[in-house]
């Protein structure tokens, strides 16, 4: 060997051992520093005196070296490192961080105009907000997290603004009041994928709504409550939600509550949108599940003057400048206009309004009535809404290539359907107004009119007239309608100008016509009652299948009443006390608006709603059912039936034992929707111990499903 090659190698093997002690002093080294780093109390970090004067301390936490150090001095407070790709690419995941963010932290991530400090906050941080905030602006233009995880974070005359590169951005559970003029609360502008939800957001200031989208796209606005107030006479009250130009946004499940103005609020005032009749916008947004109205008029609601206006002309419950937009299931009441849609093809669907009134002038108690419940524009559709209790000029009104269908209207003052246009089908409706169900005026031509139920009262069911010599109806089919009217116009009243209209099979009831029945159509009354039922309630040998049955006004108790042929039940201003029909061994029966009240007090009555016994395709339609029972009570009974469908009733149970509202057992594809549904029963559990009897302990005993006592 060598000997000359020996000495380089161990002076190669010397230096590497002294590497290696040296990095190991360097970790340990760096541990304690991390100890120490970590003892160190929170006034000793974030304390600046000791810094050079020429040195700002915000530029020492915000250097970048430092904030993604393992020990950096944020992450010693108010960080905590979590993975978070918001607002990244997956190549390039980011390590987000929380801030524990109180007011006194403000100006460490904000400047004085409100803007992030550079380097502060990165894409997917969250800021988790404690305690309260006052006049503060927090203008985000990075995806982040914005909550209040313990949800003590109250803000007071701050907003938030939400500009070009938020995209991404969560607001969630924060609670804010403003009172600046101007001054949105949440301000979102020329942004994608923006939520706010769980959020308590309040404003009593003109021009500061609560949430503001201008330009906005695919969001969404969830599960928030949104209030605005202001005593103002006039103009300037604040909407609640407002959207402008903005595209796919999704609206749902958040209360809404103003004073005198709308309440969520579509519109093409803001950020250069068109308005009119031409496609808007704000498009193919959705308005879901909302609950919307507003304060005024309530007992508590006093102005400056001690007076409770009413709503006015400024309070839309949902207004939606824009085209192609869905409005569903909102409930709205206590507005001047229900829902209102001004621009093309939009879908009002199974909404629920009702206390629709008010007074054109801002500020006046008088009730001279609301315009609108529902107002649309061309090639629209309503449908399956109902309507109740509101006092409006006219109740929908529709245009050119409409579809109104399935609506209930109840308890209504004024007109029931205007029709401003052509091609417009008003179809399977049920109304009951003080004024002309349907109202036709000018040149509107290719309307049909089918398969309504209508109850003017005094006034015309449906009334044409001309505007001009030139200008009236025409061309219009009317068919299958039952109308009920006695006004001395007739039920279909008709100006002598107006051509082709046709009235095909609708029956007329009441002093304003001849009441057309025929072999499969029977109007029964109180007095003709038992010219169709025998005294044990099952049919007469009049009754034949496919027969139609009008019940027509008040009945008193006619105990159980037996359907055992496929017939359509249908009531005008149908009203049964104290009576069950049993639907039993017959198919394909439909029952429609009847209202059905038993206060039952005997148990040997059992006399339940409706009962549906080993039947299919039975259809219960606008029904109104409540029912009490001191031991059980059901208001809809299913058992052994399939494909049934029970649609848009009104369905009330009180009992002290097993009670539902509406009870379905050994019964397959039945279709449940649009209902009102309460139960009020004792809160016990019950067991169904086989497919006839249910054991209920109604006094120790087994109740079957039809009533009686099993043996």
């Amino acid at each position: 060997m060598n000997s000359n090659k020996i000495i380089p190698i161990m002076g190669l093997l010397i230096i590497l051992i002294l590497a290696i002690g040296f990095a190991s002093a360097s970790d340990a080294d760096l541990e304690s520093v991390g100890e120490a780093a970590n003892n160190l109390a929170v006034g000793e970090i974030i304390d600046d005196s000791n810094i050079h004067e020429d040195t700002n301390a915000g530029d020492i936490l915000a250097d970048e070296e430092t904030s993604n150090d393992a020990y950096g001095i944020e992450d010693i407070e108010t960080e905590e490192g979590v993975e978070n790709t918001l607002g990244s690419s997956q190549d390039n995941e980011i390590l987000a961080s929380t801030v524990k963010f109180k007011e006194n932290q403000y100006s460490t991530y904000f400047n004085g105009s409100g803007n992030i400090i550079s380097g502060k906050l990165k894409a997917g941080d969250t800021l988790d907000f404690l305690g309260t905030f006052n006049s503060k602006t927090f203008i985000i233009n990075m995806p982040l997290i914005i909550t209040s995880t313990d949800g003590t974070a109250k803000f007071t005359n701050c907003n938030f603004k939400l500009v070009k590169g938020s995209q991404g951005t969560n607001i969630t559970n924060l609670k804010a009041s403003m009172g600046k003029l101007n001054t949105p609360i949440v301000d979102v502008f020329n942004v994608t994928g923006i939520t706010i939800s769980k959020c308590d957001l309040f404003s009593n200031a003109t021009g500061s709504y609560p949430i503001l989208f201008n330009a906005v796209n695919n969001s969404c606005i969830a599960n928030n409550k949104v209030q605005t107030t202001a005593y103002l006479t006039g103009y300037g009250h604040p909407s609640a939600i407002v959207l402008s130009a903005s595209l796919y946004n999704n609206i749902s499940n958040n209360n809404v509550i103003t004073n005198d103005s709308n309440g969520i609020y579509l519109t093409g005032f803001l950020g250069g949108g068109q308005m009119g009749q031409t496609s808007g916008a704000n498009a193919y947004n959705t308005i879901l599940n909302n609950s919307v109205h507003s304060i005024r008029g309530m007992e508590w609601a006093v102005d400056q003057n001690g007076k409770t206006p009413l709503p006015s002309s400024f309070t839309y419950g949902i207004q939606v400048m824009g085209a192609n937009n869905d409005v569903i299931n909102n409930t709205v009441y206590n507005v001047y206009r229900g829902i209102s849609a001004t621009q093309a093809g939009n879908n009002i669907i199974n909404n629920t309004l009702y206390n629709i009134h008010g007074t054109w002038y801002s500020g006046n108690t008088n009730d001279d009535g609301g315009d609108f419940a529902i107002y649309v524009t061309v090639n629209s559709v309503v449908k399956d809404n109902i309507i109740s209790d509101s006092k409006v000029g006219t109740v929908i009104q529709a245009s050119t290539n409409s579809n109104v269908s399935g609506n209930v209207i109840k308890n209504c003052t004024g007109m029931g359907v205007t029709v401003v246009g052509n091609n417009t089908t008003i179809f399977d409706n049920n109304f009951n107004v003080s004024d002309y169900g349907v109202y036709v005026k000018g040149d509107c031509s290719y309307l049909n009119i089918e398969s309504n139920i209508i109850d003017s009262n005094n006034a015309s069911a449906i009334k044409f007239e001309k505007e001009s010599r030139f200008k009236f109806p025409h061309d219009i089919t009317i068919q299958t309608n039952i109308l009920y009217s006695n006004s001395k116009d007739g039920a279909i009243y008709v100006d002598k100008l107006c051509t082709n209209i046709l009235v095909n099979n609708t029956l007329i009831i009441g002093e304003s016509g001849s009441i057309t029945v025929n072999e499969t159509t029977h109007l029964i009354t109180e007095s003709t009652f038992y010219n169709y039922f025998s005294n044990s309630g099952s049919f007469n040998n009049q009754i034949n299948e496919n027969d139609t049955l009008l019940f027509l006004g008040t009945f008193s108790s006619k105990g159980k009443l037996t359907i055992n042929e496929k017939v359509f039940l249908i009531g005008v201003n149908a009203v049964f006390e104290d009576t069950t029909f049993i639907i039993s061994e017959t198919d394909d029966v439909v029952m429609e608006n009847i209202k059905i009240n038993n206060p039952n007090t005997n148990l040997a009555d059992r006399l339940w709603g409706i009962q549906l016994n080993n039947t299919h395709n039975v259809t219960i339609k606008n029904c109104d059912i409540s029912i009490y029972d001191p031991y059980s009570a059901f208001a809809v009974y299913v058992l052994d039936s399939n494909n049934c469908s029970i649609i848009n009733s009104s369905l009330k149970a009180e009992g002290n034992y097993f009670t539902a509202a509406l009870f379905s057992f050994n019964s397959n594809n039945i279709t449940i929707d649009g209902n009102s549904i309460e139960t009020i029963g004792s809160g016990d559990t019950y067991l169904v111990n086989n497919r006839s009897c249910l054991n209920t302990s109604v006094d120790g005993v087994i109740i079957c499903p039809d009533g009686s006592i099993c043996p």
